[in-house]
């Protein structure tokens, strides 16, 4: 497991330029869990705070008046679970995503894609602009395909799938097993028009490689069931171990084209 861990005595989150210090820090480091201490707010300001960070889940422990109070965030690429909260510490365990994945992986044999915004980066050229240290990620990625046997689908389009301001990278993408690659080998996936979001969003156009071309259709001619002789025969016919297949099928033409 391969991630980044900030943590900052950040003297209370109050302060007016606290939220742009912190987002200082998250661009150069990128990392996957923040703990903040001393944050010295709490309640419905503390909401508001929290809000503004670039990170959807959160936990904290609430500030006694104006000091102590402790906040810890993650991204999507761990879990966090919070073993044991108390005023002056949190105790937590923290789990990969990719840990979770290679554990839905393990047994699947049927056709398996996953798609999405993986949050990490398979090549160094898929990303533009910016700091490299983000590269790093790119170790975990790698083993989880390869551990599963994985690959990737490729793409139509615009070559990355999020942007802001002038960094550039993909980190959306569909991934597939032997399984389904057998399946649907024809698909292909496309990356549509970005419109105001940060993200381009992903079409995956399914082709079933097992589906006949055309439509096969089965014909069943009335004579044959009105002449209960001549069924009855083909039926003791075909299960009589002395006939072949192929005398079988002589059989059935000559008797069905009298």
């Amino acid at each position: 497991m391969e991630f980044n861990i900030f943590s900052w005595n950040c003297q209370g989150a109050r302060h007016p330029q606290f939220n742009r210090m912190l987002q200082e820090y998250l661009k150069i480091h990128h990392p996957a869990v923040v703990v903040l201490l001393e944050t010295r707010v709490s309640g419905l300001r503390a909401d508001k705070v929290i809000k503004k960070s670039s990170f959807n889940w959160s936990h904290r422990v609430e500030a006694k008046g104006f000091s102590s109070g402790i906040w810890i965030h993650w991204d999507e690429s761990v879990r966090v679970e919070v073993l044991c909260n108390h005023s002056q510490f949190v105790h937590f365990a923290i789990r990969s995503l990719w840990t979770g994945l290679n554990a839905v992986a393990q047994g699947i044999v049927e056709p398996w894609v996953l798609l999405g915004d993986f949050n990490a980066l398979l090549h160094t050229d898929e990303k533009q602009g910016g700091l490299v240290s983000r590269v790093a990620t790119c170790k975990r990625f790698q083993t989880f395909l390869f551990d599963n046997n994985l690959k990737d689908l490729g793409f139509k389009g615009p070559k990355f799938t999020w942007c802001q301001g002038r960094v550039h990278e993909l980190l959306d993408g569909v991934l597939y097993n032997a399984s389904w690659e057998r399946r649907y080998q024809f698909s292909s996936v496309y990356h549509l028009q970005r419109i105001k979001f940060d993200h381009w969003p992903l079409l995956l156009v399914l082709n079933d490689s097992c589906r006949p071309s055309g439509t096969e259709t089965f014909k069943v001619f009335f004579f044959w069931l009105v002449i209960s002789q001549w069924l009855d025969t083909l039926v003791k016919m075909c299960w009589d171990d002395n006939y072949s297949l192929v005398e079988l099928v002589q059989q059935f033409v000559v008797d069905a084209s009298d």
